[in-house]
């Protein structure tokens, strides 16, 4: 009895152990997810073999374990000027170059390259505007020649000022004509003034103003000269090159203000490789953030087809971003990785650049694949300062500090605007941002929140779940391993609500559950249970039609003293006694059968 009790008590500690495995399965924190996943992305690298890999997966993979970078400098062309090898292309060689300095590795070359494959755009109208408070005459002066214009007081000037400077239909501006776009113009009027240069998209009817304008006081000159480039490939602008190009050139400290006008402009033409968040990177423009933040969908951002990249992509400039869109996705994020950790059944490059781009991290990996977080010296924040965009930081720039990414370690904290300074509104605590994003604003109280291109609305309880709030995501389609959930609602209308297939793991939890239940009884009632088993089996050898209560082998644990009333009975030896019980058992069984013949024949 002793050695089943014992089986018991170890079939229980089997149970609580198990039962306590699907528990800490359930309560997962964040940062044991990510380190499971870097363990996942750095297994998928060694087993799949860096030569094996595609070039992007290379390049992904060196951004977020720096793994790969002999395999990257060997698909070069010329000794690392460009990649890939079979055909320089823009895009890749900026994240080449992104990927191998991000290792520490010298990307001069490929740098000068990249700079040498300027061209200027010929999608955009320039204009030149003078502005003055009082009427003014200007003298315009370029290529040796010089040429008079006169502002009125509504603002028109009156003529043209040669070839290159026509009068535009408005009146209020010179249109720069596209053969002219390389030359300087040097202006002076006789009352104080300021010049800018203007642009649009040809085929657009909005217009944007260059962030340098320059002023002078009365016959003083301002010089304004077009510097509009973009990156080409194939004797053409290459839009998402330019894109790439710019953004790693701009964290490598290059001035990239004369690609500004060309990405600005084209950028809705471009709304797949989700332009936004690149713009807000290199200017931390609010109108870029808030276009952004509206592209969102629930839970993450699709523009180019693959939702994980995409969603990465969007979070790239916002890793000190506290707002409820950005911990929206990473929610889903955190809801969506595989089995083993990774995302998209250990799709390297995506789970790479998920991993840079959301949680970027300096890890080293055991032989055994076990991640440690590499702790790195000189840390910005460590020392007082403040990590953020270089175009938020209103004071000095540290190079001798180090932030995560592309981050710039600043002197001075993130100064932040007044929410009406945003163009936004403040709602109260009980009210929500309806059809807008909503921003960190300076003038907000506790619970309030500002709202930008949306409405503030009081909060009702509808009774009707969103797929959100209910674990869920809005697609068009639901992919492999979720179900169409039609008691959800999204809020795009040709979207659906798919929740993740049920798996038997939750039924194995509550038979789990059960199990621990019944073996928690099994031992406290072990006693009771030991007299009712020995019973049910000493009932069970009986057979029909034989009396008494008395088992032919007790139990020790029942065994009762023997109380003699007689003289002493000499029992027969074993054989003889063996002889003696079993035959009346054979005639009384006999004779049963016998009997109920009998009765039936009657």
């Amino acid at each position: 009895m002793k050695k089943g009790v014992g089986i018991f008590c170890i079939f229980a500690l089997m149970l609580v152990l198990s039962f306590q495995f699907v528990l800490s399965a359930s309560n997962e924190t964040e940062d044991y997810k990510i380190t499971q996943a870097y363990q996942c992305l750095n297994k998928n690298v060694v087993d799949k073999n860096c030569s094996k890999l595609s070039l992007d997966e290379k390049i992904f993979a060196s951004l977020a374990i720096k793994k790969c970078n002999t395999e990257i400098r060997s698909t070069s062309l010329n000794s690392e000027q460009c990649w890939p090898a079979s055909g320089c292309n823009i895009k890749t060689t900026a994240q080449a170059v992104l990927a191998l300095h991000n290792s520490g590795i010298n990307t001069d070359k490929a740098e000068d390259w990249l700079l040498s494959q300027n061209a200027t755009p010929q999608d955009l109208d320039w204009f030149l505007q003078i502005d003055s408070p009082n009427p003014t005459q200007c003298k315009i002066s370029y290529s040796g020649r010089d040429y008079l214009v006169i502002i009125g007081s509504d603002k028109k000037i009156n003529s043209g000022a040669g070839t290159c400077l026509s009068l535009d239909t408005n009146g209020y501006w010179l249109k720069i004509a596209s053969s002219c776009l390389d030359r300087e113009f040097t202006i002076s009027c006789n009352e104080s003034f300021l010049t800018s240069l203007l642009f649009k998209k040809k085929t657009s009817t909005t217009i944007n103003v260059l962030e340098n304008s320059h002023s002078a006081s009365e016959n003083g000159y301002t010089i304004e000269q077009i510097t509009s480039s973009c990156f080409k490939q194939g004797g053409s602008c290459n839009y998402e090159g330019t894109l790439w190009a710019t953004f790693v050139l701009k964290s490598l400290d290059y001035d990239v203000s004369n690609y500004m006008p060309y990405l600005t402009s084209m950028s809705d033409e471009n709304e797949k490789v989700l332009p936004e968040s690149f713009l807000y990177s290199l200017t931390a423009s609010t109108d870029f953030y808030t276009s952004l933040m509206l592209k969102q969908k629930s839970g993450y951002w699709e523009e180019s087809g693959n939702r994980y990249y995409d969603t990465a992509m969007a979070l790239y400039p916002l890793k000190y971003d506290e707002s409820q869109n950005k911990q929206t996705a990473v929610s889903w994020l955190l809801k969506n990785q595989d089995k083993d950790y990774c995302w998209e059944s250990g799709n390297v490059k995506d789970t790479a650049w998920i991993l840079y781009s959301v949680w970027p991290r300096s890890v080293s990996f055991s032989d055994s694949g076990t991640a440690t977080d590499v702790v790195e010296e000189d840390d910005c924040e460590d020392a007082g300062n403040f990590c953020m965009l270089e175009s938020e930081c209103s004071g000095k720039i540290l190079s001798n500090f180090s932030c995560p990414s592309y981050y710039k370690c600043c002197d001075t904290e993130k100064e932040v605007q007044s929410c009406s300074d945003q163009g936004g509104k403040i709602c109260t605590s009980n009210q929500d941002c309806f059809g807008g994003t909503t921003l960190e604003a300076s003038d907000l109280l506790y619970g309030q929140s500002c709202c930008v291109d949306g409405s503030c609305q009081t909060s009702t309880q509808t009774g009707e779940a969103t797929c959100e709030s209910s674990g869920g995501t809005c697609s068009e389609i639901c992919d492999s391993g979720y179900y169409e959930s039609s008691s959800d609602t999204c809020d795009i209308s040709t979207d659906v609500c798919c929740m993740k297939s049920k798996t038997k793991l939750s039924i194995w939890f509550w038979i789990l559950i059960v199990l621990v239940v019944l073996v928690a009884l099994a031992i406290i009632f072990r006693d009771k249970l030991a007299i009712m088993f020995m019973k049910f089996k000493s009932g069970k050898g009986k057979k029909p039609g034989e009396g008494g209560s008395r088992p032919s082998s007790p139990s020790p644990f029942l065994r009762q003293p023997m109380v003699r009333t007689g003289p002493r009975r000499i029992l027969p030896s074993n054989d003889e006694a063996t002889h003696q019980v079993r035959r009346p058992e054979k005639k009384n069984e006999i004779d049963e059968v016998l009997k109920k013949l009998k009765d039936m024949s009657k």
